[in-house]
């Protein structure tokens, strides 16, 4: 959006008309004013020569470095008085053609006032230019803080960071979406951007002295650790690169996350599965703690936003959830350099390090060339939820980890009972939802498939018979993919039918059931897989 932009009815009046802005030309043709105090009631713009000039023969001084930072000040506040009144002229003419517009009430900086606009985002550009022609707006991409510009009506709470950057040789207001909340839904949107108040800020209730256990219980409400979990976050905290074995249900996200917010610098987590990346964000947001991320599904905009966000100086985020293959891209190699140099990267985790080992040869080749952060002596944090000992070995080979400290917890669970039943090929399905019916009627599950044929005829034949069953593989769209697992989550349906494309950072608790109707390829598979049932600690049956 330029500055000048007027449409339709508006030209008549012409608000932004370029003969009511003498500041604002002389602005674009780089003039400042004289900042003597002589000359405040007639303001005068000169070119940095002239000014120099005017300073020896009317003040009898020359430009000093003082000076031109106050005629730079100066030009700003005459600059935004001057666009603010523009502005109150184009609100005033729109609210006329009303029925043509929504209403909305923008803040910023201690700035507050009526737009009518398009959009939220319209609305947002009108108060981002008199932020920028104020001098309050940073550029885009130098390192600088974004200003936060809060856009409201009865439907919409929408909050976006603001810069100004140039594009083809023109000056735009660039904007992304940090936070959004429909009023008539009450439903808040996930967004790449998001800031709250810190854990660590608010912790003020009776301490214990030691700042793990008072995260443990203030932020996360727990009053004794996992197995495992103590020793991992105290070894991270050290600053070891570490190699975490930890079965399903054993608490990994609270291994990282605790020395995310006590430690200095940014913590990144490389997740394999964009699936469920919404749900680890909000789960994280929700205990307030600073998480942005970056996928697949943002557009290059959106990325370009993140990464300055990161480069700033004091980078506000304490987590970054990110893919292997964003991770590894050249723009975030210029991220980690930076972040280097300022020492604001803590470490990196590994999140499903298996994946390194199972796909990192062929498949999603990104997760073999993680090593590269070794060389900016980045601590690094592999989390299984099992592995052989050969496996172990070729995990830390691939990341390279430094003499790892190795923290195995033990894979019983002793909530889960195992039955092996026979499996009659031409009526496996069938038996398979006999037994769903008979035994687990009302109740979550998962039946694992090794064909996207299979989750479809298995869906199927459970529907047939009553069960609200959804179905999941690596083939689906973006958007069926997500659907049909928030279905599974959110309890709308009991039963997902899956391929082992399903699974991996499932954190839903109630899970009373898991059949496998063909035995995946691998012990470890299997047991990664039947560990998505009672992660509440309540009885679960594997079959």
């Amino acid at each position: 959006m330029a500055d000048n932009e007027v449409t339709g009815a508006e030209t008549s009046r012409k608000p932004f008309d370029y003969s009511k802005r003498p500041v604002h030309v002389a602005s674009l043709n780089r003039k400042l004013p004289c900042p003597h105090h002589f000359c405040s009631k007639n303001v005068f713009f000169f070119e940095v020569g002239g000014l120099d000039h005017h300073m020896r023969a009317i003040h009898k001084t020359k430009v000093r470095d003082d000076d031109m930072k106050a005629a730079r000040r100066l030009l700003n506040e005459l600059h935004g008085e001057e666009t603010r009144r523009c502005l109150e002229e184009f609100v005033l003419l729109r609210s006329t053609q009303s029925e043509s517009f929504k209403k909305f009430h923008v803040e910023t900086n201690g700035i507050s006032m009526e737009a009518f606009a398009n959009t939220a985002t319209e609305a947002a550009k009108f108060i981002g230019v008199l932020l920028w022609h104020s001098g309050k707006l940073g550029a885009f991409g130098s390192g600088t803080e974004s200003v936060v510009i809060a856009v409201k009506n009865e439907e919409l709470h929408v909050q976006f960071l603001a810069w100004y950057c140039i594009r083809d040789g023109k000056y735009e207001i660039k904007l992304q979406t940090k936070y959004v909340r429909r009023e008539f839904l009450s439903i808040e949107s996930i967004t790449p951007l998001q800031t709250v108040v810190t854990p660590t800020q608010e912790i003020q209730a009776v301490l214990t002295g030691d700042n793990v256990t008072d995260v443990l219980q203030q932020v996360f409400g727990y009053s004794s650790f996992q197995p495992g979990q103590e020793e991992t976050i105290r070894t991270i905290l050290d600053g070891s690169d570490t190699f975490v074995v930890m079965p399903t249900s054993g608490g990994k996200t609270l291994c990282y996350a605790i020395p995310a917010i006590i430690s200095k610098g940014l913590t990144i987590v490389v997740t394999p599965l964009l699936a469920l990346m919404d749900d680890q964000v909000r789960r994280l947001r929700a205990k307030k703690i600073n998480v942005c991320y970056i996928n697949s599904r943002m557009t290059e905009q959106e990325k370009d936003v993140v990464w300055n966000c990161l480069s700033q100086q004091e980078c506000p985020y304490d987590i970054l959830l990110i893919t292997p293959e964003a991770l590894v891209s050249p723009e975030f190699q210029a991220v980690v350099m930076k972040m280097s140099r300022t020492r604001n990267l803590a470490r990196i985790i590994v999140d499903e390090a298996h994946c390194v080992d199972t796909w990192g040869n062929d498949f999603r080749q990104s997760y073999s060339q993680l090593s590269m952060f070794k060389d900016h002596s980045i601590q690094m944090v592999a989390f299984t939820g099992t592995a052989t000992e050969i496996t172990v070995q070729r995990i830390i080979e691939s990341l390279q980890l430094d003499s790892p400290h190795t923290v195995r917890v033990s894979l019983e669970r002793p909530n889960l009972s195992f039955t092996v039943a026979e499996k009659r090929e031409s009526k496996s399905m069938e038996n398979i939802t006999d037994k769903i019916v008979k035994e687990y009627s009302g109740k979550c599950g998962i039946v694992y498939c090794f064909s996207t044929r299979d989750t479809l005829d298995m869906a199927y034949n459970l529907k047939q018979r009553g069960i609200k069953a959804v179905y999941y593989h690596g083939q689906l769209d973006l958007f069926e993919k997500d659907s049909n697992a928030t279905m599974w989550l959110e309890s709308r349906a009991d039963v997902i039918c899956a391929t082992n494309a399903f699974g991996m950072g499932i954190d839903k608790k109630d899970v009373r059931f898991v059949i496998h109707h063909s035995m995946p390829k691998s012990m470890e598979e299997y047991f990664q897989e039947a560990g998505r049932a009672g992660r509440d600690g309540a009885p679960a049956h594997c079959t």
